[in-house]
């Protein structure tokens, strides 16, 4: 792990000085972050491209270095209120894949599977419903009502763009047979 890696996963998860704190308390301003990490155990140089450097690390690394949303500006608009907390880490990634449905882990040992099939069974399960909970969180889904709401609007919206898919294709069709008509029309009036 990078210097710079170090350093953002230490802001990210509040390792500080060998402890880790539960949670960060809520700054009101970039000032008493900055005093907050100091508190902690960080070193930090001003200027017009800020440094900051953790205990126990050789060299200090810049916050635009740290990710997308550490950068002085974005941390301003966060404790401001201005930007709405983004998940951490692959979230690109996880946007991209399928969620799949979870795996009955009683019926595969039943099958034959092994204690080694379980183990990641749970584990692939409990990474499922994490996913979920981070779909839910980014999309500000908060009861069941909503998510349904949410799924019949989206199906909704769906089946009207299939209608007006089919609808464009019909035309499509007949355009196309409207033009064979003319193309023959044309030939044969000619001779």
């Amino acid at each position: 792990m990078n210097l710079s890696a170090q350093n953002a996963h230490a802001l990210r998860h509040g390792h500080f000085a060998g402890r880790q704190s539960s949670r960060l308390p809520q700054e009101k301003d970039f000032e008493e972050l900055i005093s907050f990490l100091k508190e902690a155990g960080c070193e930090y140089k001003p200027g017009k491209r800020p440094f900051i450097r953790c205990r126990g690390q050789d060299r200090f690394a810049r916050f635009s270095s740290l990710g997308d949303g550490y950068t002085v500006d974005d941390l301003k608009d966060a404790i401001a209120g201005k930007r709405r907390e983004r998940s951490v880490g692959k979230s690109q990634q996880v946007h991209d894949k399928k969620f799949s449905l979870l795996i009955d882990i009683q019926a595969k040992l039943n099958e034959g599977k092994g204690a080694g099939y379980q183990r990641w069974a749970t584990l692939f399960n409990l990474k499922q419903m994490a996913q979920v909970m981070c779909f839910l969180q980014e999309n500000e889904i908060d009861s069941f009502d909503e998510l349904a709401a949410r799924a019949d609007a989206a199906v909704t919206q769906f089946n009207g763009l299939g209608d007006s898919i089919k609808a464009a294709e019909q035309r499509m069709q007949e355009i196309a047979a409207l033009k064979k008509h003319i193309i023959n029309y044309s030939k044969t009036r000619e001779s």
